[in-house]
């Protein structure tokens, strides 16, 4: 069998001068510049949909 596959989606970003620099001194031991940009993706995506509810929350409280 071959690898699992991890990503089902590509996308090509634009990312600022020296981003990438950055990042490729913050990897950890067998990193990878995707994991890494995976992992910052996902977290961005967490935090987004937590404060979307909690905005929701408190409109809701707020209208009724």
């Amino acid at each position: 069998m071959g690898r699992r596959r991890t990503n089902y989606e590509q996308t090509p970003a634009r990312l600022a001068e020296g981003t990438l620099e950055r990042v490729d001194a913050l990897l950890g031991e067998g990193e990878s510049r995707a994991d890494f940009l995976r992992a910052a993706v996902e977290r961005e995506i967490r935090a987004r949909v937590r404060a979307r509810g909690a905005r929701e929350k408190s409109e809701g409280e707020a209208g009724g």
